[in-house]
């Protein structure tokens, strides 16, 4: 992300945006609170450029179906655990490069 920012208060979102990224890093947050706050945070933006916007959304959207195709496999085979299919490596793949 770029420390350019045209204010003060969205370089602030992007901070709080870098924290809830190493709170999910650390697990002291699970993936669909960190999809929550990044998407708050986002729309909270002021200021930022398209291309900056358009990246992150991109980023986003990838984590966002990750844990949407997870939800759906849990919901379809009422038998798996959430938390493993997101730690499958295909997925943790996926969510790190995002």
């Amino acid at each position: 992300m770029s420390d350019e920012w045209k204010t003060d208060y969205d370089k602030r979102q992007c901070a709080s945006m870098r924290d809830a990224l190493r709170l999910y890093e650390t697990g002291t947050i699970n993936l669909d609170s960190l999809i929550t706050g990044l998407h708050a945070l986002f729309n909270a933006l002021e200021m930022t450029d398209d291309l900056w916007r358009n990246e992150f959304l991109r980023g986003w959207g990838t984590i966002e179906d990750v844990y949407a195709s997870a939800m759906y496999r849990v919901e379809q085979s009422r038998s798996e655990n959430l938390e493993s299919i997101l730690k499958e490596p295909d997925n943790q793949a996926r969510i790190s490069a995002a």
